[in-house]
């Protein structure tokens, strides 16, 4: 969903690039030139301007700041050139704030080959229109360069709901441009009439991307991509809603008497996701927090958390009315060298195995320990004859001193942490300050594998210099036993793909009636407001008492690879006629040599690339145009006539009675 309040004036804020570090790389091996190039970056932002308005219902009256910032919104730099959607937001205050940003589709990159904004750069956040269009206004307007705003509503106009909506697969669709098409039981495009589709066609197939992954789609009716109460959409794809004859104005997959289909149900929802980045961050007595307008912890009236696993489930009592449900996982367990548990004649992570190594019958003794997770255990003794390794001098200068270093220490950990099924795996780490020898020898850290296990080592016996493997003065410097972890990461889930709202603040004054809004806990760590998610996406069919329709729009190849006569400055006819009357007054697509070009009608045909009409005079609307008109194009507007070496094709829908 684009706005967490529509019925708010929209937010437009400028703020200043600080930091900005690549995150992800672009992974689809298709034809589009991206792979391997980052799509997504983590970037803080200060110094952003409060902006002023009228509206007293706001969090703060009259006034918007960087805390009404929420994942969903766009950034763009004032060339209009790099746009990125805020993903995540990890903490934010009144005039800054961190988050994860992303190249949706790869768009910035492929239209200007760059999409990373640099530090000090100036920004412009902002939102989009509940038609999925860019909103300025306000002081922010005039920091723009020439033109900056007509480039970023050019990005948009390419997902701009008009005759296209992109549906994106896992596996390529076996459909075709120019079928029609519905959805199956799981979301996919399918060729209408295929077995288990839907029984109401969606549209028709107007093009391909990424490998044949990427459908777009004219449908044959309007697509609705933010309903406005996600949570009475129960449907699975395929399924159909009707009137609900029990309750007026509520719609219900169950068909009955003379019950209306209304909406045809295309795909599940994306769950919207909010996930703590501290596993040990918790509200306290001072601390209010809200979802969606709910209270769900209240510090001054008695509220009070240990771990996040209770507060899950304190947040979880209240799912029913703020319709989002909460997770903590618990952290595993780490134990890695302490460098003040090492032995110190040694000062370094490393076992003896025998102090008279040049002696022709040397004597060994191997440090031996117990290990436990909790639930398992095994007894390692540290023989390195039985596992192929072969000790060295110590510190590569003291011959009768052979060693094993960690390194060898961890080969003999795992295999018998393997063998034996504990739920531990060590791994080697530089040597931390305070080691003596961190030039020469690495240091030790063992991880649970489970958030349940515990990572518990009882000593055994010495090595052949008499030091135990964990503990004071010892081998690896671990100490003895590390609990089972309690600290989690909490997760805040909605998977009706409405927005979370995250609210609330510190109480001055140790009540709930005098709170400073939005700090404490909230808007730190991660747990900042979303609306990255989806609720489910539905096709109108319009009271229809029928799932089929008995006419259709299908795309026909009649008006493609035409070539132009020569044309003179503005209001030039083309001698381009288009061949079928658009269906239903559909909206037709012109592209010139595979680009789209803007249509103006009756109102605007003069500031638009080109427009129809029957006779030059008449100039036609969309709805209004039909077989036989022609195409007039602004040359002098556009800055270039058409010639017979351009290209031109119609895109259009037709009766299905046409084909």
């Amino acid at each position: 969903m684009s706005r967490l309040n529509p019925t708010h004036p929209a937010l437009c804020l400028q703020g200043e690039i600080e930091t900005v570090i690549d995150l992800d790389l672009y992974t689809d091996n298709d034809d589009s030139g991206l792979y391997n190039r980052y799509v997504s970056y983590l970037i803080s932002i200060k110094g952003v301007s409060s902006q002023t308005i009228s509206d007293m219902s706001t969090r703060l009256p009259g006034q918007y700041n960087a805390i009404d910032v929420k994942a969903g919104d766009y950034i763009t730099d004032t060339t209009g050139e790099i746009v990125l959607k805020i993903k995540r937001i990890i903490a934010k205050t009144d005039y800054t704030f961190e988050f994860e940003a992303e190249d949706v589709d790869g768009i910035t990159f492929r239209q200007y080959g760059l999409n990373k904004p640099s530090a000090g750069s100036e920004i412009i956040i902002f939102e989009l229109s509940e038609n999925g269009l860019p909103v300025f206004v306000g002081d922010p307007i005039l920091r723009f360069a020439e033109n900056a705003i007509d480039k970023i509503q050019s990005r948009f106009s390419i997902d701009e709901d008009d005759e296209r909506f992109r549906f994106y697969h896992e596996i390529s669709p076996n459909v075709n441009i120019g079928e029609i098409v519905t959805v199956d039981i799981n979301g996919n495009i399918v060729k209408f009439g295929n077995t288990g589709a839907a029984t109401t066609p969606v549209g028709t197939v107007l093009s391909k991307s990424h490998s044949g992954r990427i459908i777009y789609v004219k449908p044959f009716n309007k697509i609705i991509d933010n309903f406005p109460d996600p949570t009475i959409l129960t449907g699975e794809p395929g399924d159909m809603y009707y009137t609900d004859l029990d309750n007026p104005g509520g719609i219900t997959t169950t068909k009955s008497g003379n019950s209306k289909a209304v909406y045809l149900h295309l795909t599940d929802p994306t769950s919207t996701i909010i996930t703590s980045t501290s596993a040990t961050a918790l509200p306290g007595d001072d601390d209010i927090v809200k979802l969606n307008n709910i209270t769900v912890f209240n510090g001054p009236d008695g509220d009070a958390v240990s771990n996040a696993v209770q507060l899950s489930q304190l947040i979880n009592t209240f799912s029913s009315q703020t319709y989002v449900t909460s997770s903590a996982e618990v952290e595993p367990v780490v134990s890695q060298t302490d460098p003040a548990l090492l032995l110190q004649n040694a000062g370094a992570v490393l076992s003896v195995v025998t102090t008279n190594g040049t002696n022709p019958s040397p004597t060994f003794q191997y440090v031996e320990a117990t290990f436990s997770d909790g639930s398992n255990s095994v007894t390692i003794q540290f023989d390195p004859t039985t596992y192929n390794i072969t000790p060295q001098p110590f510190a590569n200068s003291v011959p009768d001193y052979l060693v094993l270093d960690a390194a060898a220490m961890i080969q003999i950990m795992n295999t018998e942490f393997q063998n034996s099924g504990l739920n531990l795996i060590a791994s080697i780490i530089p040597a931390p300050e305070g080691s003596q020898m961190t030039d020469l020898y690495d240091a030790i850290k063992i991880t649970a594998t489970t958030n349940s296990a515990s990572i518990n080592i009882t000593n055994i016996s010495t090595d052949a210099f008499g030091s135990n493997f964990a503990g004071t003065s010892s081998n690896s410097g671990l100490i003895l036993n590390t609990p089972a972890g309690t600290d989690a990461f909490l997760t805040l889930t909605r998977a009706d793909g409405g927005d979370i709202l995250i609210t609330g603040g510190t109480s001055i004054d140790g009540t709930s009636d005098n709170i400073v809004d939005g700090v404490g806990y909230i808007n730190s760590n991660g747990l900042c407001s979303s609306s990255t998610g989806n609720p489910a996406i539905l096709l109108m069919v319009e009271g229809s008492t029928e799932d089929i329709a008995t006419d259709v729009g299908v795309v026909l190849n009649n008006d493609y690879d035409m070539s132009p006569n020569q044309t003179n400055g503005n209001y030039s006819p083309t001698g381009l006629t288009i061949t079928n009357t658009p269906f239903l007054g559909s909206k037709i697509e012109v592209r010139i040599n595979g680009i789209d070009a803007n249509i103006g009608e009756a109102n605007d045909y003069s500031q638009k690339s080109c427009y129809f009409s029957p006779d030059g005079f008449i100039i036609r609307d969309f709805v209004d145009i039909v077989a036989g008109d022609e195409l007039y194009w602004n040359g002098a507007l556009v800055g270039f006539d058409l010639d017979q070496d351009d290209d031109v094709d119609f895109i259009y829908q037709t009766s299905s009675t046409n084909s």
